[in-house]
């Protein structure tokens, strides 16, 4: 399910807002220009956000893999350590190694 914020950063959601705030402009007199530099505005500032947010998620995503390939390395490094320990042969009793 889609969090609260993914809906309302959605870009339907997006321009249903911007269809409203025009409609309502129109509505209360304003100028056609003001109209069309405010929708240009918010459409920019919203492509922005979007595509910051996405590469946000991308971003995130690639840690998220990185963290899990690095982990599953340290966990074969371990079995491995752990294979060679059983590999070596006991030291004999009484013998200790030479400075």
């Amino acid at each position: 399910m889609r969090t609260f914020w993914q809906k309302m950063t959605s870009r339907k959601f997006l321009a249903m807002l911007l269809g409203v705030a025009s409609g309502l402009a129109m509505l209360f007199g304003l100028d056609q220009g003001v109209i069309t530099a405010v929708a240009g505005a918010v459409t920019a500032l919203g492509s922005a956000v979007a595509y910051i947010v996405s590469e946000g998620k991308i971003d995130v995503a690639a840690v998220t893999r990185a963290a899990e390939e690095l982990e599953k390395a340290r966990k074969e490094i371990e079995r491995l350590q752990a294979k060679v320990a059983e590999l070596k042969p006991p030291e004999p009793a009484g013998e200790t190694e030479a400075a």
